[in-house]
Protein backbone atom coordinates (compact mmCIF):
# COMPACT_ATOMS: atom_id res chain seq x y z
CA UNK A 1 0.00 0.00 0.00
CA UNK A 2 2.74 2.34 0.18
CA UNK A 3 3.65 1.91 -3.22
CA UNK A 4 0.39 3.47 -4.38
CA UNK A 5 1.20 6.85 -5.84
CA UNK A 6 4.02 5.66 -7.32
CA UNK A 7 1.79 2.86 -9.57
CA UNK A 8 -0.71 5.85 -10.40
CA UNK A 9 2.49 8.12 -11.70
CA UNK A 10 3.71 5.38 -13.88
CA UNK A 11 0.38 4.26 -15.51
CA UNK A 12 -0.38 7.96 -16.70
CA UNK A 13 2.68 8.19 -17.92
CA UNK A 14 2.42 5.58 -19.89
CA UNK A 15 -1.17 6.11 -21.18
CA UNK A 16 0.29 9.35 -22.45
CA UNK A 17 2.73 7.68 -24.52
CA UNK A 18 0.46 5.47 -26.14
CA UNK A 19 -2.52 7.88 -26.71
CA UNK A 20 -1.14 11.11 -27.37
CA UNK A 21 0.94 12.44 -29.69
CA UNK A 22 4.33 13.37 -28.98
CA UNK A 23 3.85 17.31 -29.42
CA UNK A 24 0.97 16.97 -26.58
CA UNK A 25 2.99 18.02 -23.03
CA UNK A 26 2.42 17.62 -19.64
CA UNK A 27 0.02 20.18 -18.51
CA UNK A 28 1.26 21.03 -15.29
CA UNK A 29 4.71 22.11 -17.56
CA UNK A 30 5.54 25.34 -17.77
CA UNK A 31 3.89 27.54 -20.73
CA UNK A 32 5.90 28.11 -24.72
CA UNK A 33 5.68 31.41 -25.54
CA UNK A 34 5.83 32.08 -29.45
CA UNK A 35 7.68 34.68 -31.06
CA UNK A 36 7.48 35.81 -34.61
CA UNK A 37 10.33 37.51 -34.93
CA UNK A 38 12.31 34.24 -34.01
CA UNK A 39 9.94 31.95 -36.69
CA UNK A 40 10.43 35.03 -39.13
CA UNK A 41 14.09 34.20 -39.11
CA UNK A 42 13.93 30.96 -39.00
CA UNK A 43 11.54 30.90 -42.69
CA UNK A 44 15.05 33.30 -44.07
CA UNK A 45 17.15 30.14 -43.41
CA UNK A 46 15.19 28.52 -45.61
CA UNK A 47 14.78 30.71 -48.77
CA UNK A 48 16.24 29.28 -52.02
CA UNK A 49 17.73 31.14 -55.12
CA UNK A 50 17.44 28.93 -57.59
CA UNK A 51 13.56 30.14 -57.78
CA UNK A 52 14.55 33.40 -58.87
CA UNK A 53 16.80 31.84 -61.37
CA UNK A 54 14.37 30.17 -63.35
CA UNK A 55 12.04 33.14 -63.47
CA UNK A 56 14.68 35.72 -64.68
CA UNK A 57 15.20 32.83 -67.31
CA UNK A 58 11.66 32.25 -68.38
CA UNK A 59 11.09 36.14 -69.06
CA UNK A 60 14.45 36.38 -71.04
CA UNK A 61 12.94 33.50 -73.32
CA UNK A 62 9.88 35.46 -73.87
CA UNK A 63 12.15 38.63 -74.95
CA UNK A 64 14.06 36.84 -76.85
CA UNK A 65 11.62 34.65 -78.90
CA UNK A 66 9.53 38.50 -79.56
CA UNK A 67 12.81 39.94 -80.71
CA UNK A 68 13.06 36.77 -83.14
CA UNK A 69 9.52 36.95 -84.15
CA UNK A 70 9.56 40.69 -85.05
CA UNK A 71 12.39 40.54 -87.19
CA UNK A 72 10.95 37.35 -89.17
CA UNK A 73 7.98 39.68 -90.21
CA UNK A 74 10.19 42.59 -91.11
CA UNK A 75 11.65 40.55 -93.34
CA UNK A 76 8.65 39.10 -94.88
CA UNK A 77 7.25 42.24 -95.43
CA UNK A 78 9.91 43.98 -96.98
CA UNK A 79 9.89 40.69 -99.89
CA UNK A 80 5.77 41.01 -99.87
CA UNK A 81 4.77 42.12 -103.69
CA UNK A 82 0.77 43.42 -103.65
CA UNK A 83 -1.13 43.58 -106.42
CA UNK A 84 -4.34 46.14 -106.69
CA UNK A 85 -6.42 43.35 -108.44
CA UNK A 86 -6.46 41.56 -105.03
CA UNK A 87 -8.90 44.05 -103.99
CA UNK A 88 -11.52 44.07 -106.96
CA UNK A 89 -13.51 41.46 -104.67
CA UNK A 90 -14.20 43.91 -102.09
CA UNK A 91 -14.57 46.76 -104.29
CA UNK A 92 -17.29 44.63 -106.07
CA UNK A 93 -18.96 43.76 -102.82
CA UNK A 94 -19.14 47.47 -102.33
CA UNK A 95 -21.14 47.88 -105.21
CA UNK A 96 -22.70 44.97 -105.07
CA UNK A 97 -24.30 46.44 -101.61
CA UNK A 98 -25.18 49.38 -103.21
CA UNK A 99 -26.98 48.21 -106.20
CA UNK A 100 -29.38 45.99 -103.86
CA UNK A 101 -29.73 49.20 -101.72
CA UNK A 102 -30.83 50.64 -105.02
CA UNK A 103 -33.52 48.11 -105.97
CA UNK A 104 -34.44 48.66 -102.33
CA UNK A 105 -34.95 52.03 -102.82
CA UNK A 106 -36.75 51.69 -106.40
CA UNK A 107 -38.99 49.11 -104.79
CA UNK A 108 -40.42 50.97 -101.77
CA UNK A 109 -40.95 54.26 -104.51
CA UNK A 110 -42.98 52.24 -106.46
CA UNK A 111 -44.69 51.76 -103.30
CA UNK A 112 -45.48 54.85 -103.02
CA UNK A 113 -46.34 55.95 -106.02
CA UNK A 114 -48.81 53.52 -106.57
CA UNK A 115 -50.12 54.87 -102.70
CA UNK A 116 -50.12 58.47 -104.30
CA UNK A 117 -52.63 56.59 -107.08
CA UNK A 118 -54.71 54.70 -104.68
CA UNK A 119 -55.28 57.90 -102.47
CA UNK A 120 -56.04 60.12 -105.63
CA UNK A 121 -58.62 57.23 -107.09
CA UNK A 122 -60.33 57.34 -103.07
CA UNK A 123 -60.57 60.91 -103.50
CA UNK A 124 -62.15 61.10 -106.78
CA UNK A 125 -64.60 57.88 -106.11
CA UNK A 126 -65.59 59.56 -102.85
CA UNK A 127 -66.38 63.18 -104.60
CA UNK A 128 -68.23 61.30 -107.44
CA UNK A 129 -70.51 59.45 -104.73
CA UNK A 130 -71.38 63.14 -103.32
CA UNK A 131 -72.13 64.24 -106.41
CA UNK A 132 -73.46 62.01 -108.29
CA UNK A 133 -76.48 61.90 -105.32
CA UNK A 134 -76.65 65.29 -105.77
CA UNK A 135 -76.50 65.19 -109.68
CA UNK A 136 -80.04 62.40 -109.68
CA UNK A 137 -81.60 64.17 -107.18
CA UNK A 138 -81.36 67.33 -109.74
CA UNK A 139 -82.60 65.19 -112.67
CA UNK A 140 -85.43 63.84 -110.98
CA UNK A 141 -86.79 67.59 -111.15
CA UNK A 142 -89.44 68.58 -113.03
CA UNK A 143 -89.91 72.56 -113.77
CA UNK A 144 -93.07 74.10 -113.70
CA UNK A 145 -94.03 77.94 -113.64
CA UNK A 146 -97.27 78.57 -112.39
CA UNK A 147 -99.12 81.55 -114.75
CA UNK A 148 -99.89 84.65 -113.60
CA UNK A 149 -103.03 85.85 -115.01
CA UNK A 150 -103.08 89.69 -115.67
CA UNK A 151 -104.65 91.83 -112.86
CA UNK A 152 -107.28 93.70 -113.29
CA UNK A 153 -105.01 97.03 -114.79
CA UNK A 154 -103.88 94.71 -117.24
CA UNK A 155 -106.74 93.25 -118.85
CA UNK A 156 -110.09 94.68 -119.47
CA UNK A 157 -113.14 92.89 -118.01
CA UNK A 158 -116.92 93.59 -117.04
CA UNK A 159 -117.16 94.88 -113.08
CA UNK A 160 -119.59 92.56 -112.91
CA UNK A 161 -117.39 89.70 -114.23
CA UNK A 162 -117.16 87.44 -110.57
CA UNK A 163 -116.76 83.80 -112.54
CA UNK A 164 -112.97 82.56 -112.41
CA UNK A 165 -110.92 82.38 -115.70
CA UNK A 166 -111.51 78.83 -117.46
CA UNK A 167 -107.68 78.86 -118.01
CA UNK A 168 -107.20 79.40 -113.94
CA UNK A 169 -104.70 76.59 -112.57
CA UNK A 170 -105.84 74.80 -109.49
CA UNK A 171 -103.51 73.59 -106.92
CA UNK A 172 -103.17 70.72 -104.87
CA UNK A 173 -100.90 69.55 -102.31
CA UNK A 174 -99.04 67.48 -104.30
CA UNK A 175 -98.08 71.07 -106.79
CA UNK A 176 -99.63 72.52 -109.84
CA UNK A 177 -102.07 70.14 -111.14
CA UNK A 178 -103.71 71.76 -114.77
CA UNK A 179 -100.95 71.00 -117.36
CA UNK A 180 -102.46 73.94 -118.92
CA UNK A 181 -101.25 76.38 -116.20
CA UNK A 182 -97.37 75.23 -115.87
CA UNK A 183 -94.47 75.35 -118.80
CA UNK A 184 -91.23 73.57 -118.84
CA UNK A 185 -88.54 75.97 -117.96
CA UNK A 186 -84.46 75.12 -117.91
CA UNK A 187 -83.74 75.62 -114.66
CA UNK A 188 -83.00 71.90 -113.30
CA UNK A 189 -80.44 71.77 -115.61
CA UNK A 190 -78.72 75.21 -114.95
CA UNK A 191 -78.55 73.41 -111.88
CA UNK A 192 -77.50 69.64 -113.02
CA UNK A 193 -74.96 71.85 -115.69
CA UNK A 194 -73.89 73.74 -112.34
CA UNK A 195 -73.23 70.47 -110.06
CA UNK A 196 -71.13 69.11 -113.09
CA UNK A 197 -68.99 72.22 -113.15
CA UNK A 198 -68.38 72.19 -109.51
CA UNK A 199 -67.20 68.37 -110.08
CA UNK A 200 -64.70 68.92 -112.72
CA UNK A 201 -63.42 71.84 -110.99
CA UNK A 202 -62.73 70.12 -107.86
CA UNK A 203 -61.83 66.94 -109.15
CA UNK A 204 -59.55 68.64 -111.56
CA UNK A 205 -58.00 70.15 -108.59
CA UNK A 206 -57.74 67.02 -106.86
CA UNK A 207 -55.90 65.48 -110.06
CA UNK A 208 -53.40 68.04 -110.33
CA UNK A 209 -52.16 68.19 -106.82
CA UNK A 210 -51.72 63.97 -107.06
CA UNK A 211 -50.49 64.52 -110.50
CA UNK A 212 -47.74 66.99 -108.94
CA UNK A 213 -46.68 63.97 -106.48
CA UNK A 214 -46.72 61.34 -108.47
CA UNK A 215 -44.56 63.41 -111.40
CA UNK A 216 -42.04 63.93 -108.14
CA UNK A 217 -41.99 60.72 -107.11
CA UNK A 218 -41.36 59.13 -110.81
CA UNK A 219 -38.48 61.50 -110.77
CA UNK A 220 -36.98 59.80 -107.70
CA UNK A 221 -37.75 56.33 -109.81
CA UNK A 222 -36.11 57.80 -112.52
CA UNK A 223 -33.08 58.76 -110.46
CA UNK A 224 -32.83 55.87 -108.85
CA UNK A 225 -33.14 54.05 -112.15
CA UNK A 226 -30.03 55.68 -113.81
CA UNK A 227 -28.07 55.52 -110.95
CA UNK A 228 -28.68 51.82 -110.82
CA UNK A 229 -28.10 51.18 -114.28
CA UNK A 230 -24.61 53.06 -114.09
CA UNK A 231 -23.57 50.78 -111.55
CA UNK A 232 -24.35 47.76 -113.28
CA UNK A 233 -22.79 48.83 -116.58
CA UNK A 234 -19.72 49.78 -114.98
CA UNK A 235 -18.97 46.85 -112.26
CA UNK A 236 -19.88 44.06 -115.32
CA UNK A 237 -18.50 40.29 -114.63
CA UNK A 238 -17.13 41.82 -110.71
CA UNK A 239 -20.21 42.34 -109.98
CA UNK A 240 -21.14 38.69 -110.75
CA UNK A 241 -18.52 37.40 -109.35
CA UNK A 242 -19.31 39.40 -105.75
CA UNK A 243 -22.53 39.09 -106.16
CA UNK A 244 -22.08 34.85 -106.73
CA UNK A 245 -20.16 35.50 -103.04
CA UNK A 246 -22.77 37.42 -101.74
CA UNK A 247 -25.62 35.24 -103.10
CA UNK A 248 -27.39 38.11 -105.42
CA UNK A 249 -30.35 34.94 -105.12
CA UNK A 250 -30.53 35.58 -100.95
CA UNK A 251 -33.31 33.16 -100.01
CA UNK A 252 -33.28 34.93 -96.30
CA UNK A 253 -33.64 38.52 -98.04
CA UNK A 254 -36.63 37.43 -100.29
CA UNK A 255 -38.15 35.59 -97.84
CA UNK A 256 -37.68 38.97 -95.44
CA UNK A 257 -38.96 41.23 -98.19
CA UNK A 258 -41.57 39.08 -98.98
CA UNK A 259 -42.79 38.95 -95.00
CA UNK A 260 -42.80 42.87 -94.86
CA UNK A 261 -44.80 43.51 -97.77
CA UNK A 262 -47.05 41.16 -96.80
CA UNK A 263 -47.20 42.63 -93.24
CA UNK A 264 -47.51 46.45 -94.77
CA UNK A 265 -50.41 45.19 -97.63
CA UNK A 266 -52.11 43.57 -94.45
CA UNK A 267 -51.87 46.47 -92.35
CA UNK A 268 -52.88 48.63 -95.43
CA UNK A 269 -55.99 46.84 -95.63
CA UNK A 270 -57.33 47.04 -92.22
CA UNK A 271 -56.57 50.58 -91.93
CA UNK A 272 -58.27 50.90 -95.16
CA UNK A 273 -61.01 49.56 -93.75
CA UNK A 274 -60.84 51.29 -90.60
CA UNK A 275 -61.23 54.21 -92.73
CA UNK A 276 -64.07 53.60 -94.53
CA UNK A 277 -65.77 52.68 -91.55
CA UNK A 278 -65.15 55.73 -89.40
CA UNK A 279 -65.85 57.80 -92.94
CA UNK A 280 -69.12 56.00 -93.45
CA UNK A 281 -69.83 56.50 -89.81
CA UNK A 282 -69.41 60.05 -90.53
CA UNK A 283 -70.99 60.49 -93.73
CA UNK A 284 -74.43 58.50 -92.24
CA UNK A 285 -74.62 60.94 -89.07
CA UNK A 286 -74.20 64.13 -91.17
CA UNK A 287 -75.79 62.81 -93.97
CA UNK A 288 -78.60 60.08 -92.88
CA UNK A 289 -80.93 57.90 -94.69
CA UNK A 290 -84.77 59.05 -93.73
CA UNK A 291 -86.07 55.30 -92.75
CA UNK A 292 -89.83 56.70 -91.85
CA UNK A 293 -92.14 55.82 -94.34
CA UNK A 294 -93.84 59.23 -94.05
CA UNK A 295 -90.24 61.05 -95.37
CA UNK A 296 -89.62 58.60 -97.71
CA UNK A 297 -92.83 59.46 -99.58
CA UNK A 298 -92.25 62.90 -99.28
CA UNK A 299 -88.73 62.57 -100.87
CA UNK A 300 -89.62 59.76 -103.36
CA UNK A 301 -92.26 61.82 -105.07
CA UNK A 302 -91.61 63.99 -108.15
CA UNK A 303 -89.95 67.44 -107.42
CA UNK A 304 -91.55 70.26 -108.86
CA UNK A 305 -89.59 73.41 -109.49
CA UNK A 306 -92.52 76.61 -109.06
CA UNK A 307 -90.74 79.74 -110.76
CA UNK A 308 -91.87 81.91 -107.79
CA UNK A 309 -92.17 86.15 -108.61
CA UNK A 310 -89.16 87.81 -108.44
CA UNK A 311 -91.09 90.42 -106.03
CA UNK A 312 -93.95 88.52 -104.04
CA UNK A 313 -97.15 90.49 -104.03
CA UNK A 314 -96.16 92.66 -107.00
CA UNK A 315 -98.18 95.25 -108.81
CA UNK A 316 -100.78 94.92 -105.71
CA UNK A 317 -99.22 96.70 -103.03
CA UNK A 318 -100.96 99.55 -102.90
CA UNK A 319 -104.51 97.95 -103.33
CA UNK A 320 -103.49 95.82 -100.32
CA UNK A 321 -102.41 99.01 -98.37
CA UNK A 322 -105.78 100.48 -99.24
CA UNK A 323 -107.44 97.87 -97.98
CA UNK A 324 -105.55 97.81 -94.83
CA UNK A 325 -104.63 94.61 -95.16
CA UNK A 326 -101.15 95.60 -94.78
CA UNK A 327 -98.42 97.54 -94.32
CA UNK A 328 -95.67 98.70 -96.30
CA UNK A 329 -93.06 97.19 -93.54
CA UNK A 330 -95.23 93.80 -93.50
CA UNK A 331 -94.53 93.32 -97.73
CA UNK A 332 -91.02 94.53 -97.49
CA UNK A 333 -90.36 91.80 -94.43
CA UNK A 334 -92.26 89.41 -96.23
CA UNK A 335 -90.24 89.94 -99.90
CA UNK A 336 -86.98 90.15 -97.47
CA UNK A 337 -87.67 86.89 -95.66
CA UNK A 338 -88.25 84.85 -98.93
CA UNK A 339 -85.27 85.82 -100.52
CA UNK A 340 -82.98 85.28 -97.43
CA UNK A 341 -84.92 81.38 -97.24
CA UNK A 342 -84.13 81.56 -101.14
CA UNK A 343 -80.19 82.48 -100.86
CA UNK A 344 -79.56 79.67 -98.01
CA UNK A 345 -81.46 76.77 -99.50
CA UNK A 346 -79.76 77.54 -102.75
CA UNK A 347 -76.22 77.53 -101.37
CA UNK A 348 -76.93 74.85 -99.42
CA UNK A 349 -77.79 72.87 -102.48
CA UNK A 350 -74.28 73.35 -103.82
CA UNK A 351 -72.91 71.25 -100.80
CA UNK A 352 -72.43 67.69 -101.82
CA UNK A 353 -74.75 66.54 -99.59
CA UNK A 354 -75.24 61.70 -100.58
CA UNK A 355 -78.36 59.68 -98.53
CA UNK A 356 -81.80 61.41 -98.38
CA UNK A 357 -80.13 65.06 -97.74
CA UNK A 358 -79.68 65.97 -101.73
CA UNK A 359 -83.65 65.20 -102.44
CA UNK A 360 -84.94 66.66 -98.94
CA UNK A 361 -83.28 69.94 -100.01
CA UNK A 362 -84.74 69.85 -103.33
CA UNK A 363 -88.24 69.09 -101.78
CA UNK A 364 -87.74 71.90 -99.10
CA UNK A 365 -87.12 74.47 -101.77
CA UNK A 366 -89.52 73.43 -104.05
CA UNK A 367 -92.08 73.53 -100.99
CA UNK A 368 -91.56 76.78 -100.30
CA UNK A 369 -91.61 78.23 -103.87
CA UNK A 370 -94.91 76.67 -104.12
CA UNK A 371 -95.96 78.27 -100.87
CA UNK A 372 -94.66 81.40 -101.91
CA UNK A 373 -96.79 81.08 -105.48
CA UNK A 374 -99.44 79.52 -104.07
CA UNK A 375 -100.11 82.75 -101.86
CA UNK A 376 -99.19 85.26 -103.93
CA UNK A 377 -101.45 83.76 -106.39
CA UNK A 378 -104.14 83.39 -104.04
CA UNK A 379 -103.75 87.11 -102.73
CA UNK A 380 -103.23 88.78 -106.40
CA UNK A 381 -106.37 86.47 -107.07
CA UNK A 382 -108.15 88.20 -104.01
CA UNK A 383 -107.13 91.67 -105.18
CA UNK A 384 -108.55 91.22 -108.19
CA UNK A 385 -112.23 90.55 -107.43
CA UNK A 386 -111.81 93.71 -104.52
CA UNK A 387 -110.92 95.39 -107.38
CA UNK A 388 -114.13 94.18 -109.30
CA UNK A 389 -116.40 94.87 -106.36
CA UNK A 390 -114.88 97.85 -105.71
CA UNK A 391 -116.15 98.83 -109.27
CA UNK A 392 -119.76 97.67 -108.19
CA UNK A 393 -119.73 99.89 -105.12
CA UNK A 394 -118.58 102.43 -106.60
CA UNK A 395 -121.27 102.02 -109.41
CA UNK A 396 -124.06 101.52 -106.50
CA UNK A 397 -122.61 104.61 -104.72
CA UNK A 398 -123.32 106.46 -107.57
CA UNK A 399 -126.35 105.42 -107.94
CA UNK A 400 -127.87 105.88 -104.81
CA UNK A 401 -125.94 109.63 -104.61
CA UNK A 402 -127.47 110.75 -107.83
CA UNK A 403 -130.94 109.38 -106.36
CA UNK A 404 -130.97 111.01 -102.90
CA UNK A 405 -129.72 114.10 -104.38
CA UNK A 406 -133.03 113.65 -107.12
CA UNK A 407 -135.64 112.99 -104.62
CA UNK A 408 -134.23 115.46 -101.46
CA UNK A 409 -133.90 112.40 -99.19
CA UNK A 410 -131.10 112.09 -96.66
CA UNK A 411 -130.91 108.29 -97.13
CA UNK A 412 -132.52 104.94 -98.06
CA UNK A 413 -132.22 101.65 -96.30
CA UNK A 414 -130.48 99.31 -98.02
CA UNK A 415 -131.10 95.74 -95.73
CA UNK A 416 -133.27 95.93 -92.60
CA UNK A 417 -133.50 91.99 -92.36
CA UNK A 418 -131.73 92.71 -89.01
CA UNK A 419 -133.60 95.09 -86.88
CA UNK A 420 -130.35 95.46 -84.79
CA UNK A 421 -128.02 95.91 -87.78
CA UNK A 422 -129.64 97.95 -90.33
CA UNK A 423 -127.62 98.61 -93.20
CA UNK A 424 -128.42 102.01 -94.77
CA UNK A 425 -126.98 104.40 -97.19
CA UNK A 426 -126.73 108.49 -95.74
CA UNK A 427 -125.81 111.09 -98.16
CA UNK A 428 -122.32 111.69 -97.16
CA UNK A 429 -122.78 115.41 -96.61
CA UNK A 430 -124.22 115.04 -93.50
CA UNK A 431 -121.66 114.23 -90.45
CA UNK A 432 -123.38 111.53 -88.71
CA UNK A 433 -122.03 111.10 -85.33
CA UNK A 434 -122.52 107.63 -83.35
CA UNK A 435 -126.08 107.43 -81.74
CA UNK A 436 -127.69 109.96 -83.69
CA UNK A 437 -131.82 109.52 -84.45
CA UNK A 438 -133.07 108.47 -87.53
CA UNK A 439 -136.40 108.26 -88.69
CA UNK A 440 -137.85 105.65 -91.39
CA UNK A 441 -140.48 106.36 -93.85
CA UNK A 442 -142.54 104.72 -96.48
CA UNK A 443 -144.01 107.95 -97.52
CA UNK A 444 -143.99 111.26 -96.59
CA UNK A 445 -147.11 110.72 -94.12
CA UNK A 446 -146.20 107.42 -92.85
CA UNK A 447 -143.58 107.32 -90.47
CA UNK A 448 -142.34 103.31 -89.75
CA UNK A 449 -139.81 103.45 -87.04
CA UNK A 450 -137.21 104.90 -85.19
CA UNK A 451 -133.27 103.93 -85.17
CA UNK A 452 -130.03 105.48 -83.51
CA UNK A 453 -127.33 105.39 -85.98
CA UNK A 454 -123.87 103.54 -85.74
CA UNK A 455 -121.32 104.45 -87.95
CA UNK A 456 -118.72 101.71 -89.05
CA UNK A 457 -115.71 101.76 -91.68
CA UNK A 458 -117.66 102.18 -94.73
CA UNK A 459 -121.35 101.91 -93.76
CA UNK A 460 -123.82 103.62 -91.50
CA UNK A 461 -126.08 100.77 -89.42
CA UNK A 462 -129.38 101.19 -87.41
CA UNK A 463 -130.80 100.05 -84.53
CA UNK A 464 -134.43 99.85 -83.89
CA UNK A 465 -135.55 102.07 -81.21
CA UNK A 466 -139.41 102.07 -81.71
CA UNK A 467 -141.25 100.71 -84.50
CA UNK A 468 -144.97 101.28 -85.52
CA UNK A 469 -147.19 97.64 -85.26
CA UNK A 470 -147.94 95.25 -87.82
CA UNK A 471 -145.14 97.59 -89.93
CA UNK A 472 -141.71 95.89 -91.77
CA UNK A 473 -138.75 97.79 -93.19
CA UNK A 474 -137.93 97.22 -96.49
CA UNK A 475 -135.48 98.22 -98.82
CA UNK A 476 -135.51 101.66 -100.45
CA UNK A 477 -137.55 103.11 -97.23
CA UNK A 478 -136.52 106.39 -96.62
CA UNK A 479 -134.48 108.09 -94.17
CA UNK A 480 -134.86 111.26 -92.08
CA UNK A 481 -132.27 112.51 -89.97
CA UNK A 482 -133.58 114.04 -86.71
CA UNK A 483 -131.03 116.59 -86.86
CA UNK A 484 -132.20 117.94 -90.62
CA UNK A 485 -135.74 117.83 -89.15
CA UNK A 486 -135.05 120.09 -86.42
CA UNK A 487 -133.32 121.90 -87.80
Amino acid sequence: MGNEKQVKRDLIEKSKSEFLPAEFHDPDSGVVTYSIEEEYAKTQKNRSLRLYGFVLLFFAAIAVASLVWIVVLQRQGDNLVVDISDFKDIKALDVVNRIKELETRINELKYELKAIYEKRDDELARLNREFRSQREALLAVDDEVLHDEPTGSEKESSVFDDEPSSKEASVTGAGVTEESSVVTTSSSKDEVVAVDSRFRSKSGTIRDKYDLLAENKKEEIRKAEEELEKLRKKAGADVESAGAILGEKDELYNLQMNKMRKEYEDQKSETTRKHQDELDQIVNRYNPHFNESRLQAIIGRRVINVRIPSEVLSGIEKDLQRERAVTKDDISQLRRSVSDEMALLKKLKTVPYTNSVPRSLLHMESFTKITVAIYDRIVTKLIERVRRKNSMINAYNYAFSSKVKRDGENGFVLDARNKNRIIMYIDDTYEIRDGDTAYIFRSDESEIATVTIEKGPDLYYGKVVTMSADARINPFDKIMLKVVRER
